[in-house]
């Protein structure tokens, strides 16, 4: 039997796809995130961050909240401002290079 490989990009994205998968592109990710802005107060909680890294079908959705909180959170008061800050979280979301998943 040939020994297993793993692939690079399946180890560092949990997300597992069937071929033809296509990554999202930076404004799916950005309506997904103020779609997550449940109260409308224009900024993402640490539950609402986490929330969108589940649906996006993260393994550890608590560690990208806090991965991406740290990368975008510029003036440390705990919340992602859709206006100042989002930008730097959408970028780090799309590092992941999370795809949607074929139904």
């Amino acid at each position: 039997m040939p020994p297993v490989t793993r692939n690079p990009v399946v180890t560092r994205n949990p997300v597992v796809l069937p071929k033809g998968g296509v990554p999202y592109i930076r404004q799916q990710i950005i309506d997904i995130f103020k779609g997550f802005d449940k109260n409308g107060d224009g900024k993402l909680s640490w539950d609402e961050v986490q929330a969108v890294f589940a649906i996006l079908g993260s393994h550890c959705p608590y560690y990208r909240a806090w991965r991406g909180r740290r990368c975008a959170d510029a003036d440390n008061d705990g919340f992602i401002s859709l206006k100042s800050e989002l930008d730097e979280l959408v970028t780090y979301t799309l590092e992941q290079n999370y795809k949607p998943i074929a139904k």
